[in-house]
């Protein structure tokens, strides 16, 4: 099975967003995680594509801790997503029926969406 990290978006003249794969990044502090594509070789630094900010000092804040942990790895998906539903409507069918690799492929882009 495919790995959920090594599929990548599609191309950036395609879609218009910085191609994927995205992750959230591991060193954050608890209260805020950016969501980084890989880096780019010119400056060999990771591309922040969004933060995803939790107030943890308010005792009622709008988002919570583990809704802001699941924005954050909804947002890495994204380009996941994209790619495995075009693909699908593309082409749902394979020389054999369903395209079943295109659907491992979505589940693969959905397990990376939900997985903490």
């Amino acid at each position: 099975m495919e790995s959920p990290h090594s599929m990548r978006g599609p191309s950036p003249e395609a879609s218009g967003h910085t191609p994927g794969p995205w992750h959230v990044d591991a060193v954050m502090s608890e209260d805020r995680h950016e969501i980084c594509a890989e880096p780019t070789a010119e400056s060999g630094n990771p591309n922040v594509i969004a933060t995803v900010f939790c107030d943890l000092l308010d005792p009622h804040p709008a988002i919570g801790l583990t809704e802001a942990n699941a924005n954050a790895r909804l947002i890495a998906a994204a380009p996941d997503l994209l790619a495995a539903l075009q693909e699908l409507v593309e082409h749902p069918y394979d020389g054999e029926g369903r395209n079943l690799a295109a659907l491992s492929r979505a589940r693969i882009a959905i397990t990376k969406a939900k997985q903490p």
